[in-house]
């Protein structure tokens, strides 16, 4: 979906403390406490309005949240989402401009302005009958070519009692998604819990291929889907409206909300992010402290999202993010306004508690994905584990002629293994132990690397 025409919007947090009604129209509770010179700023940006970001549920709702959240206990360390609000800038207007009046020294009560970034799935373009080409599924190799080359043996986990995923919720977070394809429309995945379902033939093309990984149904057709025995499987889309503008904060509590709801426990719930920030065709945002442009970085590098994404795992829920494709090291990316190093481990801000997962070739020795000026995995010691990032076999559709290739690359695809492998660990744990496993319990099995563990990356 092409990106030139999209209002882009500016994003401001204030500090923690900061009590402003949380409404839209904010600008005149601004002006009345002084918190910083509104009327100036309107009068240099005609039209500028001050949003709430968070619109897909009440502010009740949310403190309602986080507070559940907090009194779980573990790491979580609630921001004030009610401090974050949006301004849409208007037709002629340089986004970036806004951003560096709301950073002039008068306006110390903000804590973060930027402009939000925006995405792009982060995959590369590019009984059930194509089974036997989904060597994914095998245990992973100990040797090189022509020894047998696997990955997850999600083949052993399907022998225990809740190995293919029995009982378990997914959420995948798309740019679109097709739907109806043959092996997944048996999910009555839809209607989306957020957004729309975005008519772009690509991004629908990925969410269907992604959903195929984690959840194809076994039957007669096509693949078969890593938890193929799943409960139930939804779909939220932070693309918001035909002209493309994306909400990627509100489809995550869209997701948040669903796992939520009244007799449900969020508590290993499965959260997928195939998302990937600053596409070549968004020139303005994820610029670092030093002025240089930034693309193909994972979803948590905005800091709205990655405060979303906290809010889940402080529920307990599982949330599994993409690295990116932008082949960049993570730990070297020093936030414009803050200055920080924010992902880096330990860093400059908390942990998101989310999988954060890297992209890896298919064969032993399982090297970091890297095709030079194509892109690669993004990789760094906020990476937590990998998986699969070429020659994935899954749906395809050249263009009206529907079939099934093992040609999907990149951390969407690595992404979606782990997502895949999460559900599995989580419903036998629920067999075997009565509960499944907290957000961070199943980040440290899947991030696990002593030895006899889990495959380690030879980079």
């Amino acid at each position: 979906m092409p990106n030139g025409h999209i209002t882009r919007r500016v994003i401001v947090k204030f500090h923690d403390t900061v009590d402003i009604p949380y409404e839209d129209g904010a600008e005149r509770h601004v002006v009345r406490l002084g918190i910083g010179p509104w009327t100036e700023l309107e009068q240099r940006f005609k039209g500028i309005r001050l949003n709430r970001l968070f619109t897909v549920m009440p502010p009740a709702r949310i403190d309602e949240l986080v507070k559940r959240a907090r009194e779980r206990g573990g790491r979580y360390q609630p921001a004030n989402l009610l401090s974050y609000f949006v301004i849409d800038s208007p037709a002629g207007v340089d986004p970036r401009q806004i951003v560096a009046a709301l950073r002039e020294r008068e306006w110390e009560q903000i804590e973060e302005a930027y402009v939000d970034p925006l995405d792009k799935s982060p995959a590369p373009p590019g009984t059930n009958p194509f089974f036997a080409q989904q060597t994914y599924l095998k245990p992973p190799a100990t040797a090189a070519p022509p020894a047998p080359q696997g990955a997850i043996d999600a083949e052993f986990a399907w022998t225990q009692p809740g190995g293919t995923g029995t009982d378990q919720k997914i959420v995948d977070l798309e740019r679109g998604a097709k739907l109806d394809q043959e092996d997944i429309v048996g999910r009555n995945i839809g209607p989306q819990l957020h957004g729309i379902n975005n008519p772009d033939f690509f991004d629908r093309l990925h969410g269907a291929q992604v959903l195929c990984i984690v959840a194809a149904m076994d039957n007669t057709k096509g693949v078969i889907g890593i938890a193929h025995g799943v409960q139930e499987v939804k779909y939220t889309c932070q693309v918001i409206d035909a002209a493309g503008h994306v909400d990627r904060p509100n489809a995550v509590l869209a997701a948040i909300n669903h796992f939520t709801l009244p007799g449900e426990d969020p508590v290993g719930r499965v959260l997928l992010l195939e998302v990937e920030l600053g596409p070549t065709n968004d020139p303005i945002s994820l610029t670092d402290a030093s002025g240089n442009q930034w693309n193909g970085m994972p979803m948590e590098t905005a800091v709205a999202d990655y405060d979303a994404i906290r809010l889940s795992t402080g529920l307990g829920i599982t949330v599994v993010e993409a690295a990116g494709n932008g082949n960049n090291d993570l730990d070297t990316f020093q936030q414009s306004g803050s200055g920080q190093f924010v992902l880096q481990r330990p860093g400059g801000r908390l942990d998101s508690g989310a999988i954060m997962v890297g992209g890896s070739t298919s064969n032993f020795p399982y090297q970091r994905l890297n095709m030079g000026f194509a892109g690669g995995s993004c990789f760094g010691s906020r990476v937590d584990c990998f998986a699969w990032a070429e020659n994935v076999m899954t749906y395809q559709n050249f263009f009206g002629f529907e079939t099934y290739t093992s040609d999907f690359d990149g951390t969407s695809a690595a992404a979606a293994i782990v997502a895949g492998a999460a559900l599995l660990v989580q419903g036998i744990a629920q067999v075997k132990l009565g509960h499944r496993l907290d957000a961070e319990e199943l980040r440290a099995l899947l991030a696990d690397t002593a030895p006899g563990g889990n495959t380690r990356s030879n980079n």
